[in-house]
């Protein structure tokens, strides 16, 4: 547990976590080192640090315990580029305050503690990991940390270098919150993930309690654990590249929306996702079972590898959504699927009659059906634009398939905008697009989706005009005129 109060010695401190005061025989020295250099970025072995009545102290050890708080400037931290080793850090421990540390090219920062290390504890932390640095962590990593005292936010950036947890308690939680109550602001912890690896035996859990963000454009995650996105705070795991892999002993290995109060959310649109559980009891949930928890599963396109290496649950409280491009990477279920809750599905370019997308496959049995499925979604034809019917597939190892089943008009033709009435707005939009012969949308003025905007178009609009936003609605022949001469004018100064 962080102590509730450390002496504050009228100097900035560099403080890099929170936790218990160093004892017995993980102390080789000091104990506890602060940071006493607040102005511009100090090497670590030549830093001066203090002790808590301002006194020099020797450099942090392997039994010691750096603190790094109240720094002056985002970039007035100690960076390590050598070889260092500590009992643990602490990292913006203070209310109020600030503290970081960077690992260089060279560096190779070793912990001895089991406990917790923070970043970000009641007050503002930040570790960058570069490029050919290494940090092997003992203890787990807590970022943004907070109680009744102070609420922290903590950040860790890596964009290369290896992140390795070297016992079975490694493991990394983002957003912890002691305390909770809707008066309490809650502690918000973010991991940017853009290179290098991340090894760590311990669970990967986006927002305890509080408010958790893993944003992956790169690199690589792999724990021998289970993942939680949103346990009982607020967790945001967005992938657009890289490699997640969890393979947990026993049990579920990856779970949205895990507990009361959770809101959980996992997107992928690139790079691979593999959960495995090897027991095969478990896999992956969508969506608590039981409570007010709720979870969104979306996968984007057609970039990223999604395998499922056992069982797929999806609860009342979920949703699995599918944003649909030109294709879609469907989810591979090795095993069994349960479905409930909702399954959500829209365009992102406009799909042709009869094309069929498979969005999972499953090698065992189907059991459920998904509560709520709209079969008219939107597109960049329009809202409502394409429906679809749903098939889930006939006996083990099979598919669940959309396939549209026509694209739909809008629902008040030559009402390009969408605001429920065919007026001027909509007109201008016509004229803007007019005469786009392919690929049209209905917002670009295509109101009898043939997909391109001419004169049916407008005959459409003027028969449905119901509103003002224009003098007076111009006669279909003067106006298609008008613009074929412009169209000729612009071709002549061309």
């Amino acid at each position: 547990m962080i102590h509730a109060s450390l002496p504050k010695i009228g100097r900035k401190l560099l403080l890099l976590a929170a936790a218990p005061m160093a004892c017995g025989a993980e102390a080789s020295h000091a104990a506890n080192a602060y940071y006493g250099a607040n102005v511009g970025a100090q090497n670590f072995m030549t830093a001066n640090w203090v002790d808590n009545a301002n006194a020099p102290v020797a450099v942090p050890g392997s039994g010691d315990l750096p603190y790094i708080n109240s720094v002056n400037g985002v970039t007035d931290y100690p960076y390590i580029d050598s070889a260092v080793a500590v009992q643990r850090f602490l990292i913006g421990e203070l209310t109020a305050s600030q503290g970081g540390l960077e690992l260089r090219s060279g560096a190779n920062l070793t912990t001895s503690a089991t406990g917790a290390h923070y970043v970000g504890a009641r007050g503002t932390g930040q570790l960058r990991i570069l490029p050919g640095s290494t940090l092997n962590i003992n203890g787990s990593l807590q970022v943004g940390w907070g109680d009744a005292t102070g609420r922290g936010t903590g950040t860790v950036t890596q964009t290369g270098g290896a992140y390795n947890g070297t016992s079975a308690s490694t493991g990394v939680t983002l957003g912890v919150s002691a305390v909770s109550g809707s008066f309490i602001t809650p502690s918000n912890g973010t991991y940017n993930l853009s290179g290098g690896t991340m090894d760590f035996g311990g669970p990967l859990v986006v927002g305890l309690a509080g408010v958790g963000s893993f944003n992956m454009s790169g690199g690589s995650v792999t724990t021998s654990n289970y993942i939680q996105v949103g346990r009982t705070g607020t967790g945001t795991f967005v992938q657009t590249a890289g490699a997640v892999t969890a393979i947990r002993a026993a049990g579920d290995a990856m779970v949205v929306g895990a507990l009361a109060g959770a809101n959980g959310s996992y997107s992928i649109s690139g790079g691979s996702l593999s959960i495995t559980s090897l027991d095969g009891t478990g896999g992956v949930v969508n969506g608590a079972a039981t409570g007010d928890a709720t979870a969104l599963f979306k996968v984007i396109g057609s970039a990223p590898t999604i395998n499922f290496n056992n069982s797929f649950v999806q609860n009342a409280n979920a949703t699995l959504a599918f944003d649909i491009g030109a294709g879609i990477s469907p989810i591979a279920v090795t095993t069994n699927a349960t479905l409930n809750g909702a399954l959500g599905i829209k365009f992102t370019t406009t799909p042709s009659v009869g094309q069929q997308f498979t969005l999972m496959n499953y090698g065992g049995t189907l059991t459920g059906t998904f509560a709520s499925f709209d079969d008219i979604v939107d597109s960049p034809a329009g809202v409502n634009s394409v429906k679809l019917t749903l098939d889930y597939g006939a006996g083990a190892g099979s598919a669940i398939k959309v396939t549209v089943a026509s694209l739909v008009a809008p629902a008040i033709p030559g009402d390009f905008n969408a605001d429920g009435s065919v007026n001027g707005l909509d007109l201008a939009a016509w004229k803007t697009n007019v005469p786009i012969a392919a690929g049209a949308t209905v917002a670009q003025g295509d109101a009898d989706a043939d997909a391109d905007v001419d004169g049916a178009d407008f005959l459409i609009w003027q028969r449905n005009f119901t509103g003002a936003g224009i003098a007076a609605v111009p006669e279909p022949a003067s106006l298609l005129l008008a613009s074929i001469v412009g169209l000729a004018f612009i071709s002549r100064r061309r």
